[in-house]
C-alpha cells in the first residue's frame, strides 16, 4: 500500500510537467565508440575460438574516416585475416574513388588493387619485423606485444584486452535536482573509478542540437534548471591500473525535465540532515514497486489507471530513490 501511494503521489505532481517537452521525445540514439587513428583494439578470452578487432581508417585525401570491425576465428592464418582487412578497407576506398569519377570524369585517379597483402602493403609486424603470413592468428594472440598492424603505410599499435566498453546507455528521464547516470554500463578489463566520464548538454530549443557544452564531469551528474529542454551526451575514456581505452559517447533519447517539486522524504530528511556518531546508526526500510508489476498493461489499466506511464518508468522512479537514500 506504500507503494502504491508513493507512485500516486508522485504521479500527481509531475503531470503537468511532463506535457512541456513532450515534441523532443522519442529520439533514439546509438552509443558509439571514438577510436585513436593510431591504435587497433584486440579482444581475445583464453580458450574462445575467436578473436575481435576493431580500429579507425583516415585518409584524408580520399575523405576517408571509417571504424572498421572484425571476428575472426583464431585457428586462419595471419594472411586469411589480412585480406579480409584488405578487402574491406579497399571496398570502402573504391567506392569513394568510384564517386570522385563521377563528379570529374578527367580526375586521375586509379582503383586500389586487391593484392595488397601480397605486394606488403598490408602487413603485420612483430618487434618491427614482418609476420610470416602462414602464422596462425592464435600464435600471436599468445603473445601480442609489440605486435603492429600496417595499411598503406599507416601503422597501427594492437593493444590487447585494453579497457573496453560494450555498451552505455542514458536513462530515459531526467529531472532537475535529481542524480543521473549511465542506465546501461557494461565494460570489459575497466575499472569504473579509474575510468574518466565528461558530461555534455546542447541547445535544442534554439535548433543547436549538435552543438555540445561541457557541464559536469564523473560517473554522477545532477542536471540543473539551465538544463532543461536540453539533451545530455556523456562520454567516457575507460581506464584501468596500467592501460586505456578508446572512449564511447552517447546522447540521452530525451530532454532534461522540470523535477516534481517538494517530495514526502524531503520533509523527513530534515530530521537526518547530520551523520550519528560512535556506534549509533540508522536503518532505512520501504516497499519499492518492482518493475515487473508496474511495466504491465494490468498496471497500467487496473492497477494505477490514475498514473501516467512516465511516472511509472524505472528510470524516473529510481532518480527519486536515489535522491531519498543519499540523502541529498
Amino acid at each position: 500500500m506504500q507503494s502504491v501511494f508513493a507512485v500516486k503521489l508522485i504521479a500527481c505532481r509531475a503531470y503537468p510537467v511532463s506535457l512541456i517537452f513532450t515534441s523532443f521525445r522519442g529520439k533514439h540514439v546509438h552509443p558509439k565508440h571514438i577510436l585513436k587513428m593510431n591504435e587497433a583494439f584486440l579482444r581475445y578470452e583464453k580458450g574462445s575460438e575467436v578473436f575481435d578487432i576493431s580500429f579507425r581508417y583516415v585518409d584524408e585525401t580520399m575523405n576517408v574516416d571509417r571504424q572498421f570491425n572484425f571476428s575472426r576465428q583464431i585457428t586462419e592464418s595471419v594472411n586469411n585475416f589480412l585480406k579480409r582487412v584488405d578487402t574491406n578497407v579497399c571496398k570502402i576506398i573504391n567506392r569513394k574513388v568510384e564517386r570522385k569519377r563521377k563528379k570529374n570524369a578527367a580526375l586521375d585517379t586509379s582503383a586500389l588493387p586487391n593484392d595488397n597483402v601480397d605486394t606488403g602493403k598490408i602487413m603485420l609486424l612483430k618487434d618491427d619485423i614482418k609476420v610470416d603470413g602462414n602464422v596462425l592468428c592464435k600464435n600471436l594472440l599468445q603473445d601480442s606485444a609489440k605486435l603492429k598492424l600496417v595499411i598503406f603505410e599507416k601503422m597501427f599499435l594492437v593493444k590487447q584486452n585494453a579497457p573496453y566498453i560494450i555498451n552505455m546507455l542514458l536513462p530515459s528521464s531526467m529531472l532537475v535536482g535529481f542524480p543521473t547516470y549511465p542506465s546501461k554500463f557494461e565494460s570489459l578489463y575497466t575499472d569504473k573509478k579509474q575510468s574518466i566520464f565528461n558530461w555534455y548538454k546542447n541547445d535544442a530549443i534554439n535548433n543547436k542540437s549538435n552543438v555540445w557544452t561541457h557541464v559536469g564531469s564523473g560517473f554522477l551528474y545532477e542536471p540543473n534548471v539551465s538544463d532543461i529542454g536540453c539533451n545530455l551526451k556523456i562520454s567516457c575514456e575507460p581506464r584501468n591500473e596500467s592501460d586505456s581505452g578508446c572512449n564511447m559517447e552517447v546522447e540521452s533519447k530525451n530532454v532534461v525535465e522540470a523535477g516534481p517539486g517538494p517530495c514526502p522524504f524531503d520533509i523527513r530528511h530534515q530530521f537526518t540532515k547530520h551523520k550519528l556518531l560512535g556506534r549509533s546508526f540508522r536503518i532505512m526500510s520501504y516497499n519499492i514497486l518492482a518493475d515487473t508489476y508496474a511495466d504491465s498493461d494490468f498496471s497500467k489499466d487496473v492497477l494505477y489507471p490514475y498514473c501516467p506511464q512516465y511516472a511509472l518508468d524505472m528510470d524516473y522512479r529510481k532518480q527519486l530513490i536515489l535522491k531519498e537514500i543519499i540523502g541529498m
